[in-house]
């Protein structure tokens, strides 16, 4: 018996800091998220938005795999929920990913979706929700075409 070649996956984001090189706003009124000593101040909902070039030059039905490295200092009775969200069309990419409450260290958390039709006009945002007050650092982002 044979199997079918397994396709390696093409990675078209390597973010190894982005603290600086990804913009991390306030849901709701857009301002940046405050950092100190290395860590961003979380009090309320926020985005940290992925480069629209990601996308670029995906087939319609792309599959996609979210690798995030995030360290959390947290609450344990509210920790932070995360998602993939593409605000443009207010739709969920993936099911909500429930964070580590405390202080837990460095965690990757992964998770895969599928956009119906990327282009140059979709948005994702890695949305961050429903949390007590804590901080957050992210450690290095990367985005994987499955197909």
């Amino acid at each position: 018996f044979t199997a079918p070649p397994r396709r390696q996956a093409k990675v078209v984001l390597d973010c190894a800091d982005p603290m600086k090189e990804l913009p991390f706003k306030f849901t709701r009124n857009g301002k940046n998220v405050p950092q100190k000593d290395g860590f961003y101040l979380l009090n309320a909902g926020a985005d940290l938005t992925i480069p629209e070039r990601v996308w670029e030059d995906a087939p319609k039905n792309a599959r996609f795999r979210l690798i995030a490295d995030i360290r959390f200092r947290q609450s344990a009775r509210r920790p932070w929920a995360l998602w993939a969200f593409d605000p443009k069309n207010r739709f969920y990419l993936t099911v909500r990913i429930c964070t580590v409450p405390g202080d837990a260290g460095m965690m990757r958390y992964a998770t895969d979706f599928q956009l119906d039709a990327p282009g140059d006009t979709t948005r994702c945002v890695i949305k961050f929700a429903g949390g007590d007050p804590g901080l957050v650092r992210f450690g290095r982002i990367r985005v994987e075409r499955l197909r």
